[in-house]
């Protein structure tokens, strides 16, 4: 698992949440797997109202989210 994003995708954005964004979906779609089965996460269209990655083997949904601050105690 590569644990470094690949920051020549950010090389013009200058807003801060667009940056976490592109990183980490970018990110989880290369070595990330479906929690439920193990199966490889699709990624779906950008402004998906509900999910941002789905696995077409168990066909459940997931929704990546990002925080400026700490994670605290919960995920």
């Amino acid at each position: 698992m590569n644990l470094q994003f690949d920051t020549s995708l950010i090389q013009y954005y200058k807003n801060s949440s667009q940056i976490a964004r592109i990183l980490t979906e970018h990110w989880v779609g290369k070595n990330i797997f479906c929690p439920s089965c193990g199966s490889i996460l699709s990624d779906y269209e950008n402004n998906k109202p509900v999910a941002d990655f789905y696995c077409s083997t168990c066909k459940e949904d997931y929704e990546l989210k990002s925080k400026k601050d700490s994670m605290g105690k919960k995920l």
